[in-house]
């Protein structure tokens, strides 16, 4: 057996680029480039919060009033002020109400 520069290569049948130790050092290279890349890629989706992803109290119906507050979770005991409060808090194809309620005097 003798060794070349990317491997050893056996006498007699076949050449360097047939064995399996044969890696060109540009193959090499990209492949040490790609994951390179798929690694900064990776940490950098990691970095990002899920919260910023999704909306934090998202939910597919959501309740607006005029009696209600904008700090409330705009359920239907517990509804919003207005309309887009409600709407930043419904995901998307969800549903948005609006409730009429009469005050007695």
């Amino acid at each position: 057996m003798r060794h070349t520069r990317y491997g050893m290569a056996s006498f007699g049948c076949g050449s360097a680029a047939s064995t399996d130790s044969f890696v060109p050092d540009r193959h090499r290279k990209r492949t040490v480039r790609l994951r390179l890349r798929a690694t900064i890629i990776l940490s950098l989706l990691h970095a990002v919060p899920i919260a910023a992803w999704a909306a934090p109290n998202s939910q597919m119906r959501s309740f607006a009033s005029g009696q209600g507050n904008d700090s409330n979770p705009c359920s239907v005991t517990l509804p919003c002020r207005t309309l887009q409060a409600a709407i930043t808090t419904t995901m998307a194809g969800g549903e948005v109400y609006s409730i009429r309620q009469v005050m007695v005097l």
